[in-house]
Protein backbone atom coordinates (compact mmCIF):
# COMPACT_ATOMS: atom_id res chain seq x y z
CA UNK A 1 0.00 0.00 0.00
CA UNK A 2 1.54 3.49 -0.87
CA UNK A 3 1.56 6.05 2.17
CA UNK A 4 1.29 9.27 0.09
CA UNK A 5 4.44 10.66 0.23
CA UNK A 6 5.63 12.79 -2.79
CA UNK A 7 8.33 13.22 -4.61
CA UNK A 8 10.30 15.19 -7.15
CA UNK A 9 8.98 13.51 -10.02
CA UNK A 10 5.69 11.51 -10.75
CA UNK A 11 4.16 10.03 -13.36
CA UNK A 12 0.74 11.00 -13.88
CA UNK A 13 -1.65 8.19 -14.22
CA UNK A 14 -4.07 7.69 -17.45
CA UNK A 15 -7.56 8.83 -16.87
CA UNK A 16 -9.73 6.14 -16.04
CA UNK A 17 -11.58 4.22 -18.83
CA UNK A 18 -15.26 4.95 -19.51
CA UNK A 19 -17.54 2.70 -18.27
CA UNK A 20 -20.19 1.16 -20.85
CA UNK A 21 -23.77 0.73 -19.40
CA UNK A 22 -24.79 -3.10 -19.34
CA UNK A 23 -28.22 -2.15 -21.06
CA UNK A 24 -27.89 -3.12 -24.46
CA UNK A 25 -28.32 0.36 -26.06
CA UNK A 26 -30.89 1.91 -23.90
CA UNK A 27 -33.76 4.10 -25.81
CA UNK A 28 -33.80 7.18 -23.79
CA UNK A 29 -35.75 10.52 -24.12
CA UNK A 30 -35.00 13.56 -21.91
CA UNK A 31 -37.14 16.88 -22.25
CA UNK A 32 -35.64 19.59 -21.22
CA UNK A 33 -34.66 23.18 -21.58
CA UNK A 34 -31.19 23.67 -23.10
CA UNK A 35 -29.46 26.31 -20.41
CA UNK A 36 -31.39 24.22 -17.53
CA UNK A 37 -28.35 23.57 -14.96
CA UNK A 38 -30.21 19.66 -14.27
CA UNK A 39 -31.09 19.37 -17.69
CA UNK A 40 -27.01 19.90 -18.81
CA UNK A 41 -25.97 17.78 -15.78
CA UNK A 42 -28.50 14.64 -16.80
CA UNK A 43 -27.15 14.57 -20.59
CA UNK A 44 -23.54 15.30 -19.33
CA UNK A 45 -23.89 12.06 -16.74
CA UNK A 46 -25.59 10.17 -19.84
CA UNK A 47 -22.45 11.21 -22.10
CA UNK A 48 -20.12 10.22 -20.17
CA UNK A 49 -21.28 7.33 -19.59
CA UNK A 50 -21.75 6.41 -23.37
CA UNK A 51 -25.71 6.37 -23.21
CA UNK A 52 -27.40 7.41 -26.07
CA UNK A 53 -30.70 9.92 -25.76
CA UNK A 54 -33.05 11.64 -27.50
CA UNK A 55 -33.13 15.36 -26.78
CA UNK A 56 -36.20 17.10 -27.05
CA UNK A 57 -35.91 20.86 -25.94
CA UNK A 58 -38.97 22.37 -25.36
CA UNK A 59 -38.15 25.87 -26.07
CA UNK A 60 -37.26 24.95 -30.03
CA UNK A 61 -40.05 22.46 -29.87
CA UNK A 62 -43.35 23.82 -28.21
CA UNK A 63 -45.68 21.21 -30.29
CA UNK A 64 -43.28 18.70 -27.69
CA UNK A 65 -45.22 20.38 -24.66
CA UNK A 66 -48.32 18.45 -24.78
CA UNK A 67 -46.45 14.85 -24.23
CA UNK A 68 -44.22 16.55 -21.71
CA UNK A 69 -46.70 17.68 -19.37
CA UNK A 70 -48.97 14.23 -19.91
CA UNK A 71 -45.55 12.10 -18.83
CA UNK A 72 -45.75 15.08 -15.05
CA UNK A 73 -49.40 14.26 -14.44
CA UNK A 74 -49.83 18.41 -14.84
CA UNK A 75 -47.19 19.13 -12.97
CA UNK A 76 -44.14 20.31 -14.88
CA UNK A 77 -40.52 19.04 -14.01
CA UNK A 78 -37.01 19.83 -15.70
CA UNK A 79 -35.89 17.23 -16.92
CA UNK A 80 -38.39 14.41 -17.51
CA UNK A 81 -36.17 11.30 -18.47
CA UNK A 82 -38.77 8.70 -20.62
CA UNK A 83 -36.89 5.46 -20.23
CA UNK A 84 -38.71 2.96 -23.29
CA UNK A 85 -39.66 0.14 -21.64
CA UNK A 86 -39.08 0.99 -18.23
CA UNK A 87 -39.55 3.90 -15.80
CA UNK A 88 -40.46 7.66 -16.30
CA UNK A 89 -37.85 9.63 -13.97
CA UNK A 90 -38.63 13.30 -13.08
CA UNK A 91 -35.22 15.45 -12.50
CA UNK A 92 -33.90 12.27 -11.43
CA UNK A 93 -30.29 12.28 -9.59
CA UNK A 94 -27.45 10.52 -11.10
CA UNK A 95 -27.66 7.72 -9.00
CA UNK A 96 -31.19 7.53 -9.97
CA UNK A 97 -29.98 7.33 -13.56
CA UNK A 98 -27.26 5.06 -12.64
CA UNK A 99 -29.64 2.44 -11.35
CA UNK A 100 -32.50 2.84 -14.21
CA UNK A 101 -29.59 2.37 -16.72
CA UNK A 102 -27.86 -0.58 -14.91
CA UNK A 103 -24.86 1.64 -15.28
CA UNK A 104 -21.89 0.27 -12.91
CA UNK A 105 -20.45 3.01 -10.70
CA UNK A 106 -17.35 2.63 -8.72
CA UNK A 107 -13.34 2.62 -8.78
CA UNK A 108 -11.41 -1.26 -9.04
CA UNK A 109 -8.98 0.39 -6.52
CA UNK A 110 -9.73 0.04 -3.21
CA UNK A 111 -7.35 1.69 -0.93
CA UNK A 112 -5.85 5.39 -1.78
CA UNK A 113 -3.91 7.74 0.42
CA UNK A 114 -6.74 10.33 0.29
CA UNK A 115 -10.16 10.09 -0.24
CA UNK A 116 -12.25 12.93 -0.76
CA UNK A 117 -16.44 12.29 -0.22
CA UNK A 118 -18.05 15.46 -1.73
CA UNK A 119 -17.36 16.75 -5.38
CA UNK A 120 -18.50 20.41 -5.36
CA UNK A 121 -15.90 23.56 -5.18
CA UNK A 122 -14.33 22.59 -1.80
CA UNK A 123 -13.54 18.61 -2.73
CA UNK A 124 -12.87 19.27 -6.49
CA UNK A 125 -10.36 22.25 -5.58
CA UNK A 126 -8.72 19.91 -2.86
CA UNK A 127 -8.74 16.95 -5.19
CA UNK A 128 -6.47 18.88 -8.20
CA UNK A 129 -4.18 20.26 -5.70
CA UNK A 130 -3.57 16.86 -4.13
CA UNK A 131 -3.06 15.33 -6.94
CA UNK A 132 -0.73 18.16 -8.12
CA UNK A 133 1.68 17.59 -5.45
CA UNK A 134 1.92 13.54 -6.31
CA UNK A 135 -0.98 12.44 -3.90
CA UNK A 136 -2.93 9.94 -5.68
CA UNK A 137 -6.86 10.76 -5.13
CA UNK A 138 -10.02 9.80 -4.90
CA UNK A 139 -13.37 11.79 -5.20
CA UNK A 140 -16.54 10.05 -4.37
CA UNK A 141 -19.46 12.49 -5.20
CA UNK A 142 -23.20 11.17 -4.22
CA UNK A 143 -24.94 13.23 -7.00
CA UNK A 144 -23.04 15.51 -9.68
CA UNK A 145 -19.47 16.16 -9.79
CA UNK A 146 -19.86 20.53 -9.54
CA UNK A 147 -21.94 20.72 -6.71
CA UNK A 148 -24.50 23.49 -5.55
CA UNK A 149 -22.50 25.37 -7.49
CA UNK A 150 -24.22 23.82 -10.88
CA UNK A 151 -27.49 25.22 -9.92
CA UNK A 152 -26.44 28.78 -9.12
CA UNK A 153 -27.81 31.16 -11.08
CA UNK A 154 -25.06 33.73 -11.91
CA UNK A 155 -21.87 33.68 -9.23
CA UNK A 156 -20.00 37.60 -8.76
CA UNK A 157 -17.64 37.38 -6.34
CA UNK A 158 -15.04 34.83 -8.10
CA UNK A 159 -11.57 36.05 -8.18
CA UNK A 160 -10.63 36.58 -11.52
CA UNK A 161 -13.88 36.52 -13.30
CA UNK A 162 -14.62 40.31 -13.57
CA UNK A 163 -18.55 39.57 -15.21
CA UNK A 164 -20.61 36.95 -13.32
CA UNK A 165 -20.38 33.28 -14.47
CA UNK A 166 -22.86 30.94 -14.29
CA UNK A 167 -22.68 28.29 -11.57
CA UNK A 168 -22.78 25.29 -13.91
CA UNK A 169 -20.26 27.05 -16.38
CA UNK A 170 -17.60 27.42 -13.31
CA UNK A 171 -18.67 23.77 -12.23
CA UNK A 172 -17.82 22.44 -15.54
CA UNK A 173 -14.24 24.27 -15.35
CA UNK A 174 -13.66 22.63 -12.68
CA UNK A 175 -14.69 19.16 -13.25
CA UNK A 176 -12.50 19.99 -16.88
CA UNK A 177 -9.55 21.30 -14.79
CA UNK A 178 -10.27 17.87 -12.17
CA UNK A 179 -9.77 15.41 -15.43
CA UNK A 180 -6.38 17.25 -16.92
CA UNK A 181 -5.07 16.67 -13.29
CA UNK A 182 -6.11 13.10 -13.49
CA UNK A 183 -8.21 13.07 -10.80
CA UNK A 184 -10.26 10.03 -10.49
CA UNK A 185 -13.86 10.91 -9.86
CA UNK A 186 -17.12 8.12 -8.85
CA UNK A 187 -19.75 9.68 -9.49
CA UNK A 188 -23.51 8.78 -8.44
CA UNK A 189 -21.99 6.83 -5.50
CA UNK A 190 -23.66 7.57 -1.70
CA UNK A 191 -21.12 7.27 0.86
CA UNK A 192 -23.08 5.88 3.81
CA UNK A 193 -20.34 4.83 6.64
CA UNK A 194 -17.48 5.88 7.87
CA UNK A 195 -15.10 4.46 10.14
CA UNK A 196 -11.85 5.02 11.40
CA UNK A 197 -9.37 2.47 13.05
CA UNK A 198 -6.33 4.54 14.47
CA UNK A 199 -4.74 6.42 11.51
CA UNK A 200 -6.55 4.14 8.84
CA UNK A 201 -9.77 5.34 7.59
CA UNK A 202 -13.10 3.36 5.72
CA UNK A 203 -15.54 4.87 3.67
CA UNK A 204 -18.78 2.45 2.82
CA UNK A 205 -21.10 3.20 -0.46
CA UNK A 206 -24.76 2.52 -0.55
CA UNK A 207 -23.98 -1.00 -2.49
CA UNK A 208 -21.53 -1.55 0.43
CA UNK A 209 -18.17 -1.24 -1.29
CA UNK A 210 -15.38 -0.29 0.80
CA UNK A 211 -12.55 2.13 0.20
CA UNK A 212 -9.92 2.58 2.38
CA UNK A 213 -7.18 5.51 2.79
CA UNK A 214 -4.84 7.33 5.47
CA UNK A 215 -6.24 10.67 4.78
CA UNK A 216 -9.42 11.96 4.69
CA UNK A 217 -11.14 14.91 3.25
CA UNK A 218 -15.43 16.12 3.83
CA UNK A 219 -16.91 18.12 1.61
CA UNK A 220 -20.56 16.78 1.12
CA UNK A 221 -21.60 20.46 1.39
CA UNK A 222 -25.11 21.28 2.38
CA UNK A 223 -28.47 21.46 0.53
CA UNK A 224 -31.32 23.72 1.26
CA UNK A 225 -33.79 23.96 4.55
CA UNK A 226 -37.27 22.76 4.40
CA UNK A 227 -40.32 24.70 5.94
CA UNK A 228 -41.93 21.68 7.39
CA UNK A 229 -45.14 23.34 6.60
CA UNK A 230 -48.46 21.84 5.28
CA UNK A 231 -48.96 21.20 1.67
CA UNK A 232 -44.74 21.37 1.56
CA UNK A 233 -44.46 17.50 0.67
CA UNK A 234 -47.48 17.75 -1.44
CA UNK A 235 -46.16 20.38 -3.77
CA UNK A 236 -42.98 19.50 -3.94
CA UNK A 237 -41.30 19.63 -7.85
CA UNK A 238 -45.10 20.19 -8.65
CA UNK A 239 -45.13 24.13 -6.95
CA UNK A 240 -42.66 24.48 -4.44
CA UNK A 241 -39.18 24.26 -5.37
CA UNK A 242 -35.54 24.80 -4.26
CA UNK A 243 -33.75 25.48 -7.29
CA UNK A 244 -35.10 28.88 -9.32
CA UNK A 245 -32.30 27.70 -12.51
CA UNK A 246 -33.88 24.88 -13.09
CA UNK A 247 -37.83 25.87 -12.77
CA UNK A 248 -37.70 29.28 -13.37
CA UNK A 249 -39.17 28.76 -17.16
CA UNK A 250 -41.84 26.74 -16.55
CA UNK A 251 -43.30 30.06 -14.49
CA UNK A 252 -43.21 32.24 -17.44
CA UNK A 253 -45.92 34.78 -17.35
CA UNK A 254 -47.02 33.70 -13.98
CA UNK A 255 -47.29 35.00 -10.37
CA UNK A 256 -44.64 32.90 -7.97
CA UNK A 257 -43.32 33.56 -4.43
CA UNK A 258 -39.88 33.37 -2.91
CA UNK A 259 -39.27 32.83 0.60
CA UNK A 260 -36.45 33.81 2.25
CA UNK A 261 -34.09 37.20 2.57
CA UNK A 262 -30.80 35.97 1.90
CA UNK A 263 -28.31 35.80 -1.02
CA UNK A 264 -30.14 32.68 -2.47
CA UNK A 265 -33.20 34.10 -2.32
CA UNK A 266 -32.33 37.10 -3.71
CA UNK A 267 -30.79 35.56 -6.73
CA UNK A 268 -33.94 33.26 -7.14
CA UNK A 269 -36.04 36.16 -7.56
CA UNK A 270 -33.60 38.08 -10.36
CA UNK A 271 -33.60 34.64 -11.89
CA UNK A 272 -37.29 34.40 -11.51
CA UNK A 273 -37.73 38.27 -12.41
CA UNK A 274 -36.80 37.51 -15.96
CA UNK A 275 -39.46 34.88 -16.85
CA UNK A 276 -42.20 35.67 -14.45
CA UNK A 277 -45.05 38.08 -14.60
CA UNK A 278 -45.04 38.69 -10.69
CA UNK A 279 -42.18 37.83 -8.11
CA UNK A 280 -43.50 38.29 -4.68
CA UNK A 281 -40.21 37.93 -1.77
CA UNK A 282 -41.37 36.93 1.28
CA UNK A 283 -38.76 37.96 4.30
CA UNK A 284 -39.81 36.72 7.78
CA UNK A 285 -37.73 39.74 9.42
CA UNK A 286 -37.40 43.39 8.75
CA UNK A 287 -34.85 43.83 6.02
CA UNK A 288 -32.91 41.55 3.49
CA UNK A 289 -29.51 39.98 4.62
CA UNK A 290 -28.59 39.49 1.24
CA UNK A 291 -25.49 41.15 -0.05
CA UNK A 292 -25.65 44.89 -0.81
CA UNK A 293 -25.19 44.20 -4.77
CA UNK A 294 -28.32 41.79 -4.43
CA UNK A 295 -30.24 44.06 -2.77
CA UNK A 296 -29.69 46.90 -5.48
CA UNK A 297 -30.22 45.06 -8.17
CA UNK A 298 -33.40 43.43 -6.58
CA UNK A 299 -35.03 47.44 -6.04
CA UNK A 300 -33.92 48.13 -9.69
CA UNK A 301 -36.46 45.11 -11.21
CA UNK A 302 -40.11 46.34 -11.34
CA UNK A 303 -42.05 43.33 -11.37
CA UNK A 304 -40.44 41.88 -8.13
CA UNK A 305 -42.12 43.11 -4.64
CA UNK A 306 -40.46 42.37 -1.23
CA UNK A 307 -42.93 41.55 1.41
CA UNK A 308 -41.46 41.96 5.18
CA UNK A 309 -42.70 40.02 8.63
CA UNK A 310 -44.23 37.52 6.97
CA UNK A 311 -44.36 34.06 8.52
CA UNK A 312 -45.30 31.35 6.04
CA UNK A 313 -47.77 29.04 7.17
CA UNK A 314 -49.13 26.87 4.46
CA UNK A 315 -49.06 25.82 0.92
CA UNK A 316 -52.13 25.16 -0.87
CA UNK A 317 -53.58 24.34 -3.84
CA UNK A 318 -55.97 21.20 -5.78
CA UNK A 319 -54.43 19.57 -8.20
CA UNK A 320 -52.60 22.41 -9.35
CA UNK A 321 -50.18 24.92 -6.53
CA UNK A 322 -52.48 27.90 -5.75
CA UNK A 323 -51.19 30.31 -3.02
CA UNK A 324 -49.09 30.74 0.14
CA UNK A 325 -51.00 31.19 3.28
CA UNK A 326 -48.91 33.84 5.43
CA UNK A 327 -49.16 35.63 9.06
CA UNK A 328 -48.16 38.80 9.24
CA UNK A 329 -45.75 38.93 12.48
CA UNK A 330 -46.35 42.52 13.21
CA UNK A 331 -50.10 42.95 12.72
CA UNK A 332 -51.22 39.04 13.70
CA UNK A 333 -53.13 38.81 10.63
CA UNK A 334 -53.52 35.99 8.23
CA UNK A 335 -53.98 35.85 4.49
CA UNK A 336 -52.93 34.14 1.05
CA UNK A 337 -50.68 35.19 -1.75
CA UNK A 338 -51.55 33.61 -4.48
CA UNK A 339 -48.74 32.03 -6.46
CA UNK A 340 -48.36 30.06 -9.19
CA UNK A 341 -45.53 28.46 -7.56
CA UNK A 342 -43.25 28.66 -4.48
CA UNK A 343 -39.49 29.18 -4.43
CA UNK A 344 -38.08 28.25 -0.57
CA UNK A 345 -34.21 29.59 0.70
CA UNK A 346 -34.56 29.62 4.29
CA UNK A 347 -30.92 28.18 4.76
CA UNK A 348 -29.08 25.36 4.45
CA UNK A 349 -28.77 21.95 6.27
CA UNK A 350 -25.20 20.16 6.20
CA UNK A 351 -24.78 16.81 4.26
CA UNK A 352 -23.22 14.81 7.22
CA UNK A 353 -25.85 11.69 8.13
CA UNK A 354 -23.29 9.34 6.96
CA UNK A 355 -20.97 10.87 9.84
CA UNK A 356 -23.75 10.22 12.73
CA UNK A 357 -22.03 7.24 14.79
CA UNK A 358 -18.72 8.18 13.41
CA UNK A 359 -16.17 9.43 16.23
CA UNK A 360 -16.33 12.68 13.66
CA UNK A 361 -17.48 15.50 16.08
CA UNK A 362 -20.70 16.93 14.97
CA UNK A 363 -22.23 20.52 16.29
CA UNK A 364 -25.87 20.62 17.51
CA UNK A 365 -26.66 21.61 13.54
CA UNK A 366 -24.63 18.57 12.32
CA UNK A 367 -21.94 20.68 10.61
CA UNK A 368 -18.62 19.23 11.26
CA UNK A 369 -16.61 20.71 14.18
CA UNK A 370 -12.66 20.87 13.44
CA UNK A 371 -9.35 23.27 14.80
CA UNK A 372 -10.68 24.61 18.19
CA UNK A 373 -14.13 23.79 17.76
CA UNK A 374 -13.16 20.03 17.62
CA UNK A 375 -12.56 17.90 20.74
CA UNK A 376 -9.56 16.21 21.12
CA UNK A 377 -9.98 11.99 20.90
CA UNK A 378 -11.89 10.73 23.83
CA UNK A 379 -10.25 7.98 25.88
CA UNK A 380 -11.21 5.17 24.04
CA UNK A 381 -9.50 6.67 20.59
CA UNK A 382 -6.04 7.48 22.94
CA UNK A 383 -6.12 4.15 24.37
CA UNK A 384 -6.63 2.31 20.86
CA UNK A 385 -3.92 4.74 19.40
CA UNK A 386 -1.49 3.26 22.14
CA UNK A 387 -2.68 -0.20 21.60
CA UNK A 388 -1.68 0.36 17.79
CA UNK A 389 2.06 2.11 18.99
CA UNK A 390 0.90 5.57 17.46
CA UNK A 391 2.02 8.83 18.71
CA UNK A 392 -0.53 10.68 20.50
CA UNK A 393 -2.66 13.41 17.99
CA UNK A 394 -1.38 16.90 18.42
CA UNK A 395 -4.21 19.76 18.55
CA UNK A 396 -6.40 19.31 15.53
CA UNK A 397 -5.50 21.78 12.71
CA UNK A 398 -7.89 24.38 11.05
CA UNK A 399 -9.61 21.87 8.94
CA UNK A 400 -8.79 18.44 10.99
CA UNK A 401 -11.67 16.82 12.88
CA UNK A 402 -11.92 15.36 15.82
CA UNK A 403 -10.17 12.62 13.92
CA UNK A 404 -6.76 12.27 13.17
CA UNK A 405 -6.48 12.20 9.58
CA UNK A 406 -10.31 13.04 8.98
CA UNK A 407 -10.17 16.88 7.26
CA UNK A 408 -13.71 19.18 6.77
CA UNK A 409 -13.56 22.67 4.33
CA UNK A 410 -16.63 23.82 2.26
CA UNK A 411 -20.28 24.24 3.47
CA UNK A 412 -19.77 20.94 5.16
CA UNK A 413 -17.28 22.78 8.25
CA UNK A 414 -19.10 24.83 10.87
CA UNK A 415 -18.39 28.20 10.59
CA UNK A 416 -17.54 27.95 7.14
CA UNK A 417 -18.39 31.16 4.80
CA UNK A 418 -21.17 29.60 2.32
CA UNK A 419 -19.91 31.15 -0.83
CA UNK A 420 -18.31 29.44 -4.01
CA UNK A 421 -15.03 31.27 -3.74
CA UNK A 422 -14.55 30.46 -0.03
CA UNK A 423 -15.18 26.98 -0.38
CA UNK A 424 -12.38 26.82 -3.46
CA UNK A 425 -10.15 28.81 -1.03
CA UNK A 426 -10.82 26.51 1.76
CA UNK A 427 -10.57 23.08 -0.73
CA UNK A 428 -6.72 24.32 -1.45
CA UNK A 429 -5.77 24.72 1.99
CA UNK A 430 -7.08 21.45 3.25
CA UNK A 431 -5.46 19.64 0.52
CA UNK A 432 -2.32 21.39 1.73
CA UNK A 433 -2.60 20.13 5.71
CA UNK A 434 -3.69 16.40 4.46
CA UNK A 435 -0.25 16.45 2.33
CA UNK A 436 1.17 17.68 5.02
CA UNK A 437 -0.64 15.04 7.66
CA UNK A 438 0.51 12.25 4.66
CA UNK A 439 4.57 13.42 4.71
CA UNK A 440 4.40 13.25 8.66
CA UNK A 441 3.49 9.67 8.29
CA UNK A 442 6.28 8.54 6.86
Amino acid sequence: MGNGRTGECHSPRSPPPRREPTMANPKVTIYGIRWCPDCRRTRKFLGEHGVRYRWIDLVERPAAAGEFEKLGDGRPVLPTVLIEGGATLFRPSNSELAGALEIEIGSERRYWPLIIVGGGPAGLTAAIFATQDGIDTLVIEREFVGGNANVSGQVENMPGFPDPISGFELSDRLREQARRANVEMIQAAEVVEVDSLGRYHTVVTADGTEYSCFALIIATGSTYRRMRVPGESEFINGGVHYCAASDAFAYTGEKVAVVGGGNSAAEAALALSEHAAKVNLLVRGDTLTANSILVQRLLEVPNVEVQYHLDVREFRGGDQFESVLVRDEISGSVRQIEARGAFVFIGMVPNSGFLKGSAVALDDWGFVCTGPDAPPPDAEAAELMALLEESPAAPPGLFETSVPGVFAAGDIRKNSSKYVATAAGEGAAVAMSAGQYLRGMS
